[in-house]
């Protein structure tokens, strides 16, 4: 019997210490002030991913502002998930797409490597905010939201642009 009590003792202990291990892998334990990715946050953001439609706030550190209207387009860049993998948007000038795999947005990971755009000209500002925009989006590795704004970051956490949720998803 204590041989018994003692093997269920071991299991529990090591449960405890796997368990807390674990929780330990999920945190910003670098203490550098960088923004990573908590898998479990992904998984449930996902909802709210999906959900609204992704306005950009802040490019490199650098808060945007609103570009001059022109006829039925947005005022600044922004970006819409679909929950089939599918992203499309708005990036100064032209309409975005891209697709990535449904289960690395699970996983909170994004890879914008493969932007297709139409290929209109407009403005010298909003050129230059779509040029930097899409520039951004193709070193963002990782995706979080906090409250209602969604963050992107790169491989080492850097913040590479937040978005304010603007609303739902037209459509929805």
């Amino acid at each position: 019997m204590t041989i018994l009590k003692a093997c269920l003792g071991a299991c529990l202990v090591s449960g405890i210490v796997l368990g807390l291990g674990a929780c330990a892998a999920r945190s910003n334990m670098s203490g550098d002030g960088s923004d990573h990715a908590v898998g479990d946050n992904a998984s449930r953001d996902l909802g709210a991913l999906h959900a609204s439609t992704w306005q950009l706030a802040t490019l490199g550190g650098r808060a945007v502002s609103a570009l001059e209207p022109m006829g039925s387009r947005p005022t600044l860049p922004e970006l819409v998930f679909s929950p089939l993998g599918r992203v499309g948007g708005f990036s100064g000038v032209n309409r975005m797409f891209a697709e990535m795999s449904e289960a690395d947005v699970r996983a909170g990971r994004v890879d914008f490597s493969k932007i297709g755009m139409t290929m209109m000209a407009g403005p010298p500002e909003a050129m230059d905010i779509e040029r930097r925009f899409t520039g951004a989006l193709a070193g963002a590795t990782r995706w979080r939201i906090d409250g209602q704004t969604l963050i992107l970051t790169d491989n080492a956490g850097k913040r590479i642009a937040t978005f304010r949720a603007a609303g739902p998803v037209k459509g929805k």
